[in-house]
């Protein structure tokens, strides 16, 4: 195995938490696959599944580029086409703080390919809104400028030098009950900035709320990336019987862009790794994977939200269990820890339950 700088190995270690592929690690940092593995290896358990399926998805040109188009209603947006992308990957320690960041970043060449801005894409997968989101997208945009400065050395030091447009865009599908709440204007997130505003940096972010977007809107997009969002989405019985009732034309659609863009892997690994960790039965995730192997996209979601509606329902009947037992040991006397340790439900579910319940 190659010796790795110090240096080098933070770089990579920031690199591997920020869920870069191995082949971008090699190509910016020398370092061979071997060693570069053996390193993931190392602090995998760090790692979330969900924020390394996300990175997956949308370092793919195609996927991030529907993202966008779909969301993004700039004119200059739609015009843009995968030759005008560049994937800027999370390279430079400073940038990364912590393994929360999920920041896809692309360069974006204009339509006149004569100038560039920074393009972020960052998924708040929390079921917390961050209320700092403002500051932390600003913070971040700073040190992108400054890599930038950095990069063109005497050159930004003359007049004509500007710095490139950043286009911040936050993407939230967590908690589909209480949406995003956080402010989108860093201005407003600063105390009396009705006083300050002409000495406070203003900005805000485009807001891409998964919360707020209809399975119909999903379903009028037809394409592979509004599929995988409708997967996101549809959680609940009633998401995944709105699975079930899409429509041919947008079954159609994603497999002939799926085909057409050489998706088809990507599409089969997201629905492998959701189904796992929704801890589907093997024999559901096989059948889904053997229709999906096939080409067969609506076959395989089908039983896929076949197989979750009913192991949504059979875990709805096992709290539903655990609940009326807890009130019986209630009633019979037991304490809250004997009724926690019996049921495994915790404490504070428990105090819910039984807040009305007499002895």
């Amino acid at each position: 195995m190659e010796q790795v700088p110090k240096a080098i190995k933070q770089i990579i270690i920031n690199m591997i938490l920020n869920y870069e592929q191995n082949d971008v690690i090699n190509k910016y940092t020398g370092i061979d696959f071997e060693t570069i593995e053996k390193i993931r290896q190392e602090i995998k358990p760090k790692q979330t599944k969900k924020d390394s399926i996300f990175k997956k998805i949308y370092q793919n040109k195609s996927m991030f580029l529907m993202f966008i188009q779909s969301f993004v209603k700039q004119p200059w947006v739609q015009d843009l086409t995968e030759a005008n992308l560049e994937y800027h990957p999370s390279l430079f320690p400073e940038i990364i703080e912590t393994d929360r960041e999920s920041d896809v970043v692309y360069k974006v060449s204009d339509i006149n390919n004569d100038n560039e801005i920074y393009v972020f894409l960052m998924l708040e997968n929390q079921t917390q809104v961050d209320f700092l989101m403002p500051f932390r997208r600003l913070e971040y945009m700073i040190r992108l400028w400054r890599r930038h400065i950095q990069e063109k050395g005497d050159h930004a030091e003359n007049k004509p030098f500007k710095l490139p447009a950043i286009l911040p865009i936050v993407f939230y599908d967590g908690d589909q009950q209480e949406g995003w709440t956080a402010e989108k204007q860093f201005m407003k997130k600063v105390n009396h900035h009705e006083v300050f505003q002409p000495y406070t940096p203003n900005y805000e972010y485009i807001l891409v709320d998964l919360t707020l977007i209809g399975v119909k809107e999903l379903e009028q997009l037809k394409n592979p990336n509004s599929l995988i969002l409708l997967l996101d989405k549809c959680r609940t019985p009633e998401g995944l019987k709105q699975l079930r009732e899409l429509s041919d034309d947008f079954w159609k659609a994603v497999v002939e862009i799926a085909k057409r863009n050489g998706l088809f892997d990507l599409l089969k690994e997201v629905v492998y790794i959701i189904m796992k960790n929704y801890h589907a039965p093997d024999d559901v995730i096989t059948e889904t994977m053997e229709k999906l192997n096939k080409g067969q996209v609506k076959e395989g979601m089908l039983i896929y939200s076949e197989g979750l509606d009913v192991l949504k329902a059979e875990e709805k009947g096992e709290i539903k269990g655990k609940k009326e037992a807890a009130i019986n040991f209630y009633k019979m006397g037991l304490t809250i820890d004997q009724i926690a340790q019996g049921t495994g439900l915790d404490k504070e579910t428990l105090k819910e339950i039984l807040k009305d319940v007499e002895r």
